[in-house]
């Protein structure tokens, strides 16, 4: 048998070998003919006089060589054989005659184009890059493309049509496929109704991308009835009302396997009843980025040729693992973004039959709870994506399989333990375990990834020795975060690591003391955070040759000292640099000058600033500029026109002299910190300028002068003023009152006269409670870890202490006008700033009465009115200042009771001190009080006795007479010798007085 099958294979072998012998002369001749025959037909005369109609004027074109064979103009497609136009490419082919053949006569799309009778493609692809804007293309769809008999392929992509979409397309009944890809715009095409759409019964692709279909009631029924449709895509076009009240007696084809109605305004669950009866032909679903509410239904079973579903982004809510149960061909499953909830152990255990299919699951931004179980089940799996939802417990110890998964997205959850043995994911690339509540070790396995690309493990409470065996292999890491974590790494003053980062995160690890020397191969970096790592050492000169794509730089919070090296060195990128926090001294370099951000604060630099002066005119982008609390002295430089700085905080430092004239060219300015420096003289006119403005310090300088008008109409966006500790002088400008963004005013301790506007009404950030958070400010996105937003901040007088306000600035509003020679009352309309939290209008020379509108200040919290001239009566109304912490009225004139019944009770008598005529607790009681009081004893002691005949008393009395009567009477009744005793004892006892009083009357007469 094995010989009579081997001399059939050889017999067959010669048979085809012969055959090829025989055909390949024939083949060959052919194809020869073809190219020969190809090459010589020209374009139909007629078909190329059409597309000519183009041409608004149509010149010459004997000479011109493109003339006379239209196929092989850009965009034209003929047949081989009979030289017919078989599909058009628009705008190519119109810019191609614009170029080529119109010679820029203009040109316009018509309905000569009907002469191409054989036309089966037509393509209007304005995303071509030879489209121009100066191309005559109608600001509709042309009805005449309806008219082409033979048309099966018809798409618009990145249109610019408006209108309605003609219903003359329902007239192209070969059409196989349709395709409107709307450009997003001002305008929309739209469509009132779809019925043209039931002619077309041999479409297979029907794609309408952005059309507003909401008022196309009939769309459902239409598209259902399309017996060969395969493909439906509505993609973020406008379906909201569109599916009518009963889908269930809906015809449906049985051949739809691709539905995209994601980013369609979606509200309405009735979408599954319809889905339900392709339940059968569905391959791939996504009704993803829609207002989708309520439980995934359970016909979702039934969906078992499921291969890609998609439901992120919308409102479902529930558990799931009954829904998901029948999908076991399912190989992409994004559920992301919702309000879903379960055991993702259990949900692991729905999906068990799609152990080998399952590619994608992303469950991102819900709610699903309980430990992470062992996934190396899901043979197939390459993507878990399960962040930000409230997965506790640890990871698993051990993996059973292999597993295929490359990336692993875990983060934002509340995970413990360990990082286990991972060498079970040889493939693994990405690995996202950022925000959870790890707490153990990291397994020395993690160096055998010779595929990680990605490892962010930060924000978490990891701890232990790294070594250089956690990255033995890590040949293809790029990027590494491990910040906020307790690691120790010890390694070798020599190691070379194998890998090349372009993100180096190390914040608040332990690297120090000595500067790391490894970082010198990591020549490829462009983000590097070494903040709070306790390196109490030098900068080498080499590090600043890393990497002059550098886009961030921190090493703040560290021991870092010595001087910089002050040379050529340079960066393309201009990057945000964090130096702060240290020990550095002697001069700013010069190559700091083209960051974006600098922050050098809390160091000892000394020296001017001169350094600025040394940018590119075009370094400067949007940056922030922060050299507080250090030893700069001088004057500002002249150069500040390259500049486009937002923040500039020059604070706790020697700076003095005037201002330059180039420093109102600072137009982008946002935030001005000057406070504790030597400045003088009057504000600068050039500050009027700085119109963007909305936190200015200049707070404990020597300035003087008055206090400009122009602050409140140049600089309407103020939301912090602070001129404290100064010596300016003169009244309150009214101009002020303008300042209605303003949250926080501080002009204390200063030689300010007059009285107290009576405009502050118009202050209207304070007579609102809510807050407005525009008091920080984001730069680049690229900063550290460790300082990861400028956040304005403030050191304020509140509640008798002085605090730096920072993280919460924008819930404090205050007015500080304390410490200076203000006169006249209090005025009423002060009580309009009912979001006032501070009010201080210490130390001045203010009288007449407190206002008793003050309660009207439901959000304060400090009121401290001591030292003035107040007179009368402390409000009743106190009681109704709930939030109330600190209250000083000492050193005035007031009189008369506190009132009781508020919390006035629970401050100390130093808040009351220095009003002679104040009385009541928690001061001496009030003169008045003393006499009620004796009148209230008496009054007491008279109720007591009157108290004691009551009806107790009363049946007391006589129950003791009874008692006490017949105890005595009964007896004498009863007993004849004790009763003749008795009676004996009296008229004996009555004779004896008789005698008595007898013998006395007689002695008397005599």
């Amino acid at each position: 048998m094995a010989k009579v099958q081997f001399k059939l294979r050889t017999q067959l072998s010669f048979l085809f070998l012969v055959g090829m012998f025989i055909l390949f002369p024939i083949t060959s001749s052919f194809a020869f003919n073809f190219r020969a025959i190809n090459s010589t037909i020209k374009c139909i005369d007629k078909e190329r006089k059409a597309l000519l109609q183009n041409c608004h004027n149509i010149p010459d074109l004997q000479s011109n060589p493109f003339y006379l064979d239209c196929c092989n103009w850009r965009g034209v497609h003929c047949n081989a054989f009979t030289g017919r136009i078989y599909r058009l490419d628009y705008p190519s082919v119109l810019a191609f005659l614009s170029n080529f053949i119109c010679r820029d006569t203009g040109f316009h799309f018509g309905p000569s184009l009907l002469a191409l009778e054989d036309l089966l493609y037509l393509y209007f692809n304005f995303d071509d890059p030879y489209f121009s804007d100066s191309l005559s293309i109608p600001s509709s769809i042309p009805s005449f493309i309806g008219s082409f008999p033979k048309l099966r392929y018809l798409k618009f992509s990145d249109s610019w049509f408006t209108g309605a979409l003609p219903p003359q397309l329902g007239n192209l009944t070969s059409l196989q496929s349709l395709e409107i890809h709307q450009y997003f715009g001002e305008g929309m095409l739209r469509s009132r109704s779809l019925d043209w759409l039931s002619h077309l019964t041999s479409l297979k692709k029907l794609v309408l991308d952005g059309i507003d279909l909401s008022e196309a009631r009939d769309l459902i029924h239409v598209v259902s009835n399309l017996p060969s449709l395969i493909l439906l895509d509505l993609h973020n076009s406008r379906l909201a009302y569109v599916l009518p009240p009963n889908l269930s007696s809906v015809n449906s084809s049985k051949s739809l396997a691709f539905v995209d109605l994601s980013y369609t305004f979606l509200k309405s669950s009735l979408i599954w009843t319809w889905l339900s009866n392709h339940s059968s032909s569905l391959v791939e679903l996504y009704l993803n980025a829609n207002e989708l509410t309520g439980l995934i239904p359970y016909s979702l079973t039934n969906m078992t040729s499921l291969t890609r579903l998609d439901l992120s982004s919308n409102q479902l809510e529930g558990e799931i693992q009954d829904s998901i149960r029948g999908l076991c061909r399912i190989q992409s499953l994004d559920l992301s973004q919702n309000n879903l909830m379960g055991d993702i152990t259990s949900v692991f255990r729905s999906l068990s039959c799609a152990e080998e299919s399952l590619t994608n699951l992303a469950f991102g931004n819900n709610n699903f709870t309980g430990s992470l179980p062992d996934i190396t089940s899901f043979s197939s799996l390459k993507k878990l994506s399960l962040q930000r939802n409230n997965l506790d417990g640890s990871l698993p110890l051990n993996f059973a399989n292999p597993s295929s998964l490359r990336i692993l997205n875990l983060q934002h959850n509340q995970l413990t333990g360990s990082i286990p043995d991972l060498s079970s994911f040889g493939s693994l690339k990405k690995m996202h375990l950022k925000n959870n509540q790890l707490n153990g070790s990291v397994h020395i396995s993690l160096g055998q990834l010779s595929n990680l690309h990605t490892l962010d493990i930060s924000s978490n409470s990891l701890k232990g020795n790294i070594l250089a065996g956690h990255f033995v292999n890590l040949l293809s890491l790029r990027y590494l975060d491990m910040s906020f974590n307790s690691f120790t790494f010890n390694l070798d003053s020599d190691w070379v690591p194998p890998f090349r980062l372009q993100t180096i995160g190390l914040a608040s690890c332990k690297l120090g003391p000595r500067f790391p020397k490894w970082l010198r191969t990591q020549r490829d970096y462009s983000r590097l955070d070494v903040s709070n790592t306790g390196i109490s050492d030098t900068i080498p000169y080499w590090f600043w040759n890393l990497s002059s794509t550098a886009t961030f730089i921190g090493m703040s919070h560290n021991g870092l000292h010595g001087i910089l090296p002050n040379s050529s060195i340079g960066f393309s990128e201009n990057p945000a640099i964090d130096l702060s926090s240290n020990h550095l001294k002697g001069t700013i370099p010069t190559f700091f000058a083209n960051t974006i951000y600098l922050n050098l604060s809390r160091n000892s630099f000394s020296g001017s600033i001169s350094f600025l002066c040394h940018s590119a005119a075009t370094a400067f982008g949007d940056i922030i500029l922060d050299l507080s609390h250090n030893f700069l002295s001088g004057k500002l430089p002249d150069c500040w026109t390259k500049h486009f700085t937002s923040v500039l905080d020059l604070s706790s430092n020697n700076f003095s002299g005037n201002f330059p004239s180039s420093f109102g060219s600072l137009n982008s300015l946002r935030f001005l910190h000057l406070k504790d420096n030597k400045f003088s003289g009057k504000l600068p006119l050039s500050f009027s300028t700085l119109t963007r403005l909305t936190s200015l310090d200049l707070g404990d300088n020597s300035f003087n002068g008055e206090i400009p008008t122009w602050i409140g109409h140049k600089l309407p966006h103020l939301t912090v003023l602070s001129l404290r500790n100064n010596f300016f002088f003169g009244r309150l400008p009214l101009q002020l009152c303008k300042l209605s963004s303003i949250q926080i005013l501080d002009v204390s301790m200063n030689n300010i006269n007059g009285t107290i506007p009576h405009c502050l009404y118009n202050l209207t950030a304070m007579t609102q409670r809510k807050t407005s958070p525009m008091i920080t400010y984001g730069g680049n996105g690229s900063f550290s870890s460790i300082n990861p937003l400028y956040q304005d901040y403030m050191s304020l007088a509140l509640k008798g202490f002085t605090y730096e306000y920072k993280e919460h600035l924008e819930l404090v509003k205050s007015i500080d006008l304390s410490s200076n020679r203000l006169n006249g009352p209090i005025p009423a309309e002060i009580s309009c700033l009912n979001g006032l939290v501070s009010l201080n209008l210490s130390r001045n020379n203010l009288n007449g009465s407190i206002t008793p509108k003050i309660s009207q200040l439901k959000s304060l919290e400090s009121l401290d009115l001591s030292n003035n001239h107040l007179s009368g009566a402390i409000p009743s109304t106190f009681s109704e200042l709930s939030f109330l912490g600190t209250l000083n009225l000492a050193n005035n004139n007031l009189s008369g009771r506190i009132p009781t019944g508020t919390q006035l009770q629970g401050f100390n008598a130093s808040v009351f001190v220095g009003n002679p005529r104040l009385c009541g607790d928690p001061l001496p009681k009030c003169i008045g009080d003393k006499t009620v009081s004796k009148q209230n004893e008496e009054n007491q002691d008279s109720d007591n006795d009157s108290g004691l005949v009551s009806l107790g008393f009363l049946i007391s009395v006589v129950l003791g007479f009874i008692t006490g009567f017949w105890g005595v009477c009964g007896i004498l009744v009863l007993n004849r010798s004790w009763r003749c005793a008795f009676f004996g004892f009296w008229s004996h006892l009555y004779d004896k007085i008789y005698v008595l009083v007898a013998l006395l009357m007689v002695a008397i007469r005599r």
